[in-house]
């Protein structure tokens, strides 16, 4: 359950489903997180092929932002939040006690960006967004 992200000169053909690397470096620095640190995280591989990065679906992606967001050192990004957000709204589980500790329009603004760059418009549900993905230009 893995999104691929096709490392490319230039943009991807208009019929493509990938996103592309400068995609990805939006989120990242809307994310507060680098590609090094996606890594450490195992967010993100590279290979010969491009970059494929874990989504909130993937098993040890749920645990680290578990993890991370449960630390007492408090070392969470808002995209181990988002991921956490989306994994307990997908499960059905109570989001109130973490909205509130978290910076509600960070976290909501990250979210419009994923929905954005992956369509998934679950993204926008989670905070009932009166936005839609053609509104926030979705590829």
């Amino acid at each position: 359950m893995t999104e691929t992200l096709t490392a490319q000169r230039g943009p991807p053909p208009a019929d493509s489903d990938n996103a592309t690397t400068d995609d990805l470096s939006k989120l990242l620095r809307r994310a507060d997180a680098t590609q090094e640190r996606m890594e450490e995280m195992e967010l993100l591989t590279t290979d010969a092929s491009g970059l494929e990065l874990l989504d909130w679906r993937d098993e040890s992606r749920q645990a680290h932002a578990r993890e991370a967001v449960e630390n007492p050192d408090n070392t969470a990004t808002t995209l181990d939040r988002a991921h956490l957000h989306r994994d307990v709204y997908e499960s059905g589980g109570s989001r109130g006690e973490y909205l509130e500790e978290w910076n509600h329009d960070e976290l909501q603004a990250l979210c419009e960006d994923l929905a954005r760059v992956t369509g998934d418009e679950t993204y926008l549900r989670m905070f009932s967004a009166d936005v839609t993905l053609a509104e926030l230009g979705a590829d």
